[in-house]
């Protein structure tokens, strides 16, 4: 055979290959495709820069390919487009926003068959939901119409702080920002800890449903889950004392059901709602000692409102990594399908969408709408349970920490490095090997947990080796010698 003759052959091989094993490719790394989108007068400023390329790398070094995008979108429908093209020519999982980016409003009129309840409220559905039909028929800016393939496509969360700015002196957008970065770092690099236990914490009207409910959420916690339902119980001064480290070594999650609005809890005793109020403006004194939230509280994840008491609890004062939760009246149902996907590893942005996907699979009616449409996350999508989380000290991401470990932080002792490359030397994540460093490989010394995953750029295409392993072999394969009998 020719050299020609082989080439030609060669070709015919890799598009042979290529329909058997592209689509596999394309489809391992859309999994990992992420877009963080930015507003862009907020990264303007550059307050945020480095904090957002630290998450960046953070991103990466857990097993994602981050893009980061600061276009100005003029309005919602351009940023869904922009969703879905990327969807579509990247294979995109999700999108994380951060700072004040277009809301698609949604409005549900005679909504539980009260014809007198009307509710108008942002609906991140909207961006997950890339392929059906929204409609704003009277054109007054606000969808009420929701039809086709309502499934979502992709996962949402939302970094939007603004509306928290106001409720105590000295704070800024940018700095509530950095601050809550902060915390997903550590929280990400095994420094920030909370008993892996939960809080089911049900006022008077959801006692009922209280033991099922907190069934679901044990699964996703490795300690214990503390249940209170007793109606004299659940009162605002209990329920701020006992999320306050006065009281608590911490929780990693809490399920709250209570009567709510998108600033305030309100509770009851028997019938009256007399068991006081907590104010989203409290919780910076009450400095909660949780990770987790799931706020079974109408209208408390409403991102738009002044004093949004769901981004208080997770960009403000306190521990707060993230919260799923309504922008208007309902909340979740089918806990299930959110928790268990929690419980086997996967990560808030998806176990929310395991949970859209599972309600809508049937489609959309007045019920899904009317409880469901506001359903949101704030906070960053791409965390995992305390158990999933990989030691910080593991630098080489095998899953345990020991002499391979301290020898890169020796070997890399003194040098400025990439801002939390572990493979540098840099678990602290503050771009200098140094004495930070080596205090976390020893504070975990003999420890194991969860094996890291390296970054896609370190990890080979498995379609692309086959290719080129065949294509080789077939090059440089000697010729069989004809036989003669």
């Amino acid at each position: 055979m020719s050299l020609y003759s082989r080439w030609q052959t060669i070709g015919s091989l890799l598009a042979a290959c290529w329909l058997f094993v592209g689509p596999q490719t394309i489809l391992a790394h859309a999994s990992n495709r992420v877009e963080v989108i930015v507003d862009p007068t907020l990264y303007a400023g550059g307050e945020i820069t480095e904090s957002l390329d630290r998450y960046l790398n953070d991103l990466t070094v857990q097993g994602y390919s981050p893009l980061l995008t600061t276009d100005t979108f003029a309005d919602p429908v351009a940023l869904r487009d922009h969703l879905a093209l990327s969807h579509l020519t990247e294979g995109l999982a999700g999108a994380v926003f951060v700072g004040d980016l277009p809301i698609a409003f949604y409005e549900r009129d005679g909504q539980f068959g009260d014809p007198d309840d009307y509710q108008r409220f942002p609906c991140d559905l909207f961006y997950m939901d890339l392929n059906g039909t929204w409609l704003d028929i009277d054109e007054s800016g606000t969808y009420e119409t929701h039809l086709g393939q309502v499934s979502p496509e992709i996962w949402l969360g939302r970094m939007t702080v603004s509306p928290l700015v106001d409720l105590h002196p000295g704070r800024t957008e940018a700095g509530l920002i950095n601050q809550y970065l902060d915390k997903t770092h550590a929280y990400r690099r095994g420094i920030s800890r909370l008993p892996e236990n939960g809080l089911a914490y049900f006022d008077d009207d959801w006692v009922p449903w209280a033991n099922a409910w907190a069934n679901f959420m044990s699964v996703s916690v490795g300690g214990d889950v503390d249940i209170v339902k007793d109606d004299a119980t659940t009162t605002a001064a209990d329920w701020k004392a006992r999320i306050s480290p006065a009281e608590t070594d911490g929780y990693e999650a809490v399920l709250l059901a209570a009567h709510s609005s998108d600033h305030h809890h309100v509770f009851k005793i028997g019938d009256e709602i007399i068991g006081g109020s907590v104010q989203s403006s409290e919780l910076a004194d009450v400095d909660p000692q949780v990770f987790f939230y799931n706020l079974y509280a109408c209208s408390n994840a409403n991102y738009a409102a002044p004093g949004c008491m769901g981004g208080e609890y997770v960009f403000g004062q306190g521990e707060g990594l993230l919260a799923v939760g309504t922008s208007k009246t309902g909340g979740m149902l089918g806990m299930d399908d959110y928790y268990n996907p929690l419980a086997e590893g996967s990560t808030f942005g998806e176990s929310l969408l395991n949970w859209w996907q599972d309600e809508l699979e049937y489609g959309s009616g007045s019920f899904e709408q009317d409880w469901f449409y506001g359903m949101t996350l704030l906070g960053d999508p791409l965390l995992v349970t305390q158990r999933f989380v990989a030691l910080a000290g593991d630098l080489t991401g095998d899953g345990s920490v020991g002499g391979e470990d301290l020898d890169i932080v020796r070997t890399r002792w003194g040098q400025n490095v990439t801002p939390g490359d572990y493979l540098a030397g840099d678990p602290s994540g503050d771009g200098f090997v140094g004495g930070d460093d080596l205090d976390l490989v020893r504070a975990q010394w003999g420890m194991t947990g969860p094996v890291r995953l390296l970054p896609p750029a370190a990890v080979p295409e498995p379609g692309a080796t086959v290719l080129l392993f065949l294509a080789t072999m077939l090059l440089w394969a000697p010729r069989r010698a004809s036989r003669c009998s």
